[in-house]
């Protein structure tokens, strides 16, 4: 059952980049939100780290990565469109994403 698990999650990270890469790398929304994720992953550097960073570069369970990256995905819309403010968007990353070790 576990490895079903790990390849379900697995299989959906794929997808998703599959389609990521596919449908809106010229997309001037997804150009956005990667410009601010970058701009997050220096400010948080222990704690906002892209999927691409944690799976290539850390040691992080697969579904931790899911877990973290629809978290970061979710916090970067809200602030794009304004539901949030950049003081709250911060609080929420410091209290949502625990720092990587």
């Amino acid at each position: 059952m576990m490895i079903y698990l790990v390849g379900s999650i697995i299989d959906e990270l794929a997808l998703e980049n599959y389609v990521e890469m596919r449908d809106s790398v010229n997309d001037e929304s997804y150009l956005k939100i990667r410009e601010l994720e970058l701009k997050l992953e220096k400010k948080f550097p222990n704690r906002f780290v892209p999927r691409y960073s944690m799976v290539s570069f850390h040691q992080i369970p697969y579904s931790e990565v899911y877990r973290r990256g629809k978290i970061q995905f979710k916090l970067m819309l809200e602030f794009l469109s304004k539901d949030i403010s950049k003081p709250k968007l911060y609080k929420k990353i410091e209290s949502l994403l625990p720092i990587l070790k």
